[in-house]
């Protein structure tokens, strides 16, 4: 399991509020996927995905985040089911 920080994306930035989720919470992400709008102090920007796995939301639509503060976490993808 490991945790997606909330990234500073301007240097003035020390927090950011999710605008939305770009997938949904449990959904299978690839690394470099853009998984959630962010609103900083300057602009509205994406968060990407830094590794491949199922994400599980923290933070939801409308929180304001500290930068560094984890957002989401991405875990290793369920086994297959076996076939009967």
């Amino acid at each position: 399991m490991s945790d997606l920080l909330l990234p500073r994306l301007s240097l003035s930035m020390e927090e950011g509020r999710i605008t939305g989720w770009l997938v949904p919470d449990g959904a299978t992400v690839q690394a470099g996927e853009p998984v959630a709008t962010v609103e900083t102090d300057k602009a509205e920007a994406e968060v990407e995905a830094h590794v491949a796995g199922v994400l599980h939301q923290i933070a939801a639509v409308g929180d304001i985040v500290l930068v560094d503060a984890a957002i989401a976490s991405i875990g290793a993808a369920a086994p297959p089911a076996a076939a009967p």
